[in-house]
């Protein structure tokens, strides 16, 4: 196993239009990029119950160590995986791509740009 650089992880949320923020991807990120990649998580496509196998061995992997998962973190982990990381979410998620690749538009939404200051207007509290 390789264990994931925050500058990977951070390329891989960017290559892939982010990840929402929810406990469970936090979990995901803070716990499964420990020592992969999340480009090894993402390209992984699972039933739920292989998801429950695949953490679970994890978890168990990662007992005693820095890395150990707190309580709960297991099954956020497996909620958030099962419900994007299945073949039936990622063909989902291909076919809006491809629909929005054929319209020429982008999946990522206005809201979701980063919003910079006005030019020469100080952002700090004076």
């Amino acid at each position: 196993m390789s264990r994931g650089s925050v500058a990977q992880n951070v390329h891989q949320i960017r290559r892939t239009g982010g990840v929402r923020k929810s406990r469970q991807s936090i979990a995901l990120l803070q716990r499964c990029g420990r020592c992969h990649t999340l480009d090894r998580v993402y390209k992984t496509v699972q039933g739920p119950e292989q998801w429950r196998e695949t953490v679970t061995r994890m978890v168990e992997y990662a007992a005693g160590s820095t890395g150990a998962f707190h309580a709960g973190e297991d099954k956020q982990i497996i909620e958030y995986l099962s419900a994007t990381q299945t073949p039936d979410a990622v063909n989902q998620k291909r076919a809006q791509a491809d629909a929005a690749a054929a319209e020429g538009r982008s999946l990522i939404g206005q809201n979701e740009a980063p919003r910079l200051p006005p030019r020469g207007r100080n952002i700090l509290p004076a």
